[in-house]
């Protein structure tokens, strides 16, 4: 018996810290413009030709319910508020780069910057005038960003024929050691929307799971007995 109420704590404790999950949006498109002052497109593909450079596909999470922030040089992370003017309000909310970045310089420290890793995204709601949104990620030194000028990034379409949906710009830099820059800018279209895995069960869900584990348990120890 000590048994089953174990594990009817476990699985009523499992059910209640379900919570509204992240969401991975996936970016595609292609290369439009290159600027290589640094060397580091050419040193990681050989060339600087548009036609020859790889397509383009990153993948950010994003958590809208969560605040922006920015981690520091020194390691602590900072909460990067919300805010608003006679002209627009701005919100700011959590996003992480998972994967996509196609170049790497090394680690250059601006003068101007104490950003080790960006981890929030910004939309622009402006009384007049087009609205914008950016995702930030990466570093300073390596840095990423999709962003639009004329849509709030909630109203951002997924499109998977690349024909139509929001139009979107990639724009992503990296350092060589004497702070030159190689910089890619990309044409994008959102093309995938997806969840994380698995929803946590709800109550309902919890308790049939729970009776289902008692009912085993008592099937077990009749078992033993006979």
């Amino acid at each position: 018996m000590k048994t089953a109420f174990i594990v009817i704590a476990i699985a009523l404790g499992w059910s209640s810290v379900g919570r509204a999950a992240p969401v991975y949006y996936t970016f595609t498109g292609e290369i439009t413009s290159v600027e290589d002052s640094a060397g580091v497109v050419a040193g990681t593909y050989g060339t600087v030709d548009i036609g020859e450079l790889p397509s383009v596909e990153y993948t950010f999470l994003v958590d809208f319910e969560q605040p922006g922030t920015y981690v520091a040089l020194d390691g602590t992370t900072v909460v990067v508020p919300d805010g608003s003017n006679s002209m627009f309000s701005y919100d700011r909310f959590y996003t992480d780069l998972i994967s996509g970045s196609l170049i790497e310089g090394p680690e250059y420290i601006t003068p101007s910057t104490n950003v080790a890793e960006y981890n929030w995204g910004q939309q622009w709601d402006f009384v007049t005038g087009p609205d914008r949104a950016f995702l930030f990620g990466d570093s300073e030194s390596n840095y990423t960003t999709v962003y639009s000028l004329t849509t709030l990034f909630t109203d951002w379409v997924v499109d998977t024929t690349m024909n139509a949906g929001t139009e979107l710009t990639g724009f992503e830099w990296a350092y060589n050691t004497a702070g030159d820059l190689s910089i890619l800018e990309s044409s994008l279209r959102l093309t995938s929307v997806s969840d994380t895995p698995a929803p946590v069960p709800g109550p309902a869900t919890a308790w049939l799971f729970v009776m289902g584990l008692v009912g085993l348990l008592g099937y077990n120890k009749r078992r033993k007995r006979s």
